[in-house]
């Protein structure tokens, strides 16, 4: 039971002491211990004259218990948890002490504020700040002061933040995140990155879904792409593991001539080749597409002449249900194959694109329904518990909608736009806000069990 919130004070005196404010003594007073993250203590309970929990010196340093935060108390039985103590694990640490997690830092400390705001504990680590004999953590906290370090017990809950596949394949960092999950039995959520061929793989199974996806070929032939191109008079060429829309080709057919879109370090590019050979021969340069799909291209709605799709947000919230979070559209930049901004794409709120009426609402709530059905079909087929999705969808000519992206690890430059600052602050905040869901043994499973394994 989530009894609420409050904010924890020191109290001077060795006991094992805890002081409750009257709101939350009522239903505490019979508790024999108080746990943080992995640790745990037998306490005594008095009642409080102020609204702050006070606790003893002794707890503070047998817990390794950070003080002035406003934490969330938990009531299973005998035990009343304190926290939830969530770790943010991700990589690429830096020695500075100004910047820990270099260029990331900034992003960093706004998602530490963002999960004391929702009341929870979180702290940043990677592989090296672990000490497994000792079960602690040498965590990164963002305060007032900027970056400290503060040693805690090993968190209730850990959320993944890897910045890229790369570090994801790391042997250590797979070693450590087995470990953590398996030996220790820490809820770990929002793991992995989706690639694009697993995600088509799934909808292919869903009735209501796969009519939603473009027709998609793993590892091409050249006949393959030829059937494709005469079909539907082109196609997209992307990397399965693909991201930030690096790497992506698009090919038209007109007339006997084949024509090329793509990016390279100089620019956006068009390209044409007499012959769809020669188009591969030089453009893969002998290299195999085994790591590509091909992609049906689809006739997106337009603005100002510019093709565009949405970029849609779902989160976890505190109840375990998914919500549309944010909601933007992505106009294409000149001669650019996608819309990403980092190729021109520009970011747009809903009303300077679609006319607010009946209709633009239809849309919304269309695009909302679909993927909150999609976060729901995606969450019971991938393993883990996921708490995040960004959706790349678009709308063709006629109306239908189709997916491009699923992302497990959504970029935020849709939140560079000023309308969309309490989506950004709400994205960054519902994490954490899962997080308590995810600890609180009157919601769901995980939580009872946490506490029964103490």
């Amino acid at each position: 039971m989530n009894l609420g919130s409050a904010t924890i004070i020191k109290i001077t005196g060795n006991a094992p002491k805890i002081l409750l404010p009257q709101s939350f003594y009522d239903r505490a007073k019979n508790i024999k211990k108080l746990s943080f993250g992995a640790k745990e203590i037998t306490c005594n309970v008095e009642k409080s004259d102020t609204e702050a929990i006070g606790v003893s010196e002794l707890i503070i340093d047998s817990l390794h218990l950070p003080i002035d935060l406003q934490v969330h108390l938990f009531l299973k039985d005998d035990t009343l948890k304190l926290g939830p103590l969530v770790g943010v694990f991700t990589a690429g640490f830096t020695d500075s002490k100004l910047r820990p997690i270099g260029e990331r830092s900034l992003l960093f400390a706004k998602y530490l504020a963002a999960g004391q705001y929702a009341g929870t504990i979180p702290f940043v680590f990677g592989v090296h700040q672990i000490d497994f004999e000792k079960k602690v953590i040498n965590g990164l906290f963002f305060t007032a002061q900027g970056w400290t370090e503060h040693e805690v017990p090993f968190p209730d809950v850990i959320y993944d933040r890897l910045p890229n596949r790369k570090s994801e394949s790391f042997h250590i960092i797979k070693k450590v995140k087995d470990t953590l999950k398996r030996k220790f039995q820490i809820p770990w959520y929002n793991p992995g990155f989706f690639d694009k061929w697993t995600i088509h793989e799934l909808a292919s199974k869903s009735k209501e879904l796969k009519n939603h996806f473009p027709e998609t070929i793993l590892t091409p032939s050249l006949s393959d792409i030829t059937e494709i191109i005469e079909k539907y008079g082109g196609c997209f060429l992307k990397p399965v593991n693909g991201s930030l829309g690096y790497g992506i080709y698009k090919i038209l057919k007109r007339e006997d001539q084949y024509y090329c879109r793509y990016r390279n370090n100089v620019g956006n590019r068009l390209r044409r080749f007499q012959s769809l050979e020669k188009l591969i021969e030089v453009q893969f340069k002998g290299n195999s597409l085994s790591s590509y799909i091909c992609q049906q291209p689809i006739e997106l709605l337009t603005y100002k002449n510019k093709p565009y799709d949405f970029r849609i947000h779902t989160n976890k919230n505190n109840e375990g249900r998914w919500e549309m979070s944010a909601i933007a559209i992505k106009t294409a930049g000149t001669g650019s194959v996608t819309t990403h901004t980092r190729f021109g794409g520009k970011v747009k709120a809903l009303p300077e694109v679609l006319v607010p009426n009946i209709l633009a609402e239809n849309v919304t709530n269309r695009l909302k329904s679909f993927t909150l059905s999609l976060s729901n079909y995606l969450e019971k087929n991938v393993d883990g518990y996921m708490c995040e999705i960004g959706y790349d969808i678009g709308i063709d000519t006629l109306g239908e909608m189709w997916v491009f992206e699923a992302n497990s690890k959504p970029g935020r430059s849709i939140f560079s736009h000023p309308d969309l600052k309490a989506n950004e602050l709400k994205t960054r905040t519902m994490p954490f806000e899962y997080a308590i869901y995810l600890v609180d043994p009157s919601k769901n499973q995980v939580g009872l069990t946490r506490l029964n394994e103490r």
